[in-house]
């Protein structure tokens, strides 16, 4: 009984591990291609987020008033001990 077992047993597992190597190689092409997928979606999103964000706050800046007038600016440096 226990030889019967043993020899369905490597019957079954015998061609699985044959192939394991392709089998883990096609696993990890295409967790692979899945990751670099979600990547680029990602990416996709946190660039169109960061322009939404930076246009609303040169929104909020332009509508502002200016505090200082233009003319007011100075550019001016003092350097001291030359």
């Amino acid at each position: 009984m226990v030889d019967l077992m043993q020899r369905t047993f490597t019957r079954v597992m015998s061609p699985l591990y044959e192939r394991m190597f392709l089998v883990l190689t096609i696993v990890f092409c295409s967790s692979l291609a899945v990751m670099l997928l979600n990547v680029s979606r990602l990416q996709g999103h946190l660039i169109e987020s960061m322009a939404l964000v930076n246009g609303e706050l040169y929104a909020t800046v332009l509508s502002q008033p200016s505090r200082t007038p233009i003319g007011t600016v100075s550019r001016t440096f003092i350097c001291s001990g030359i």
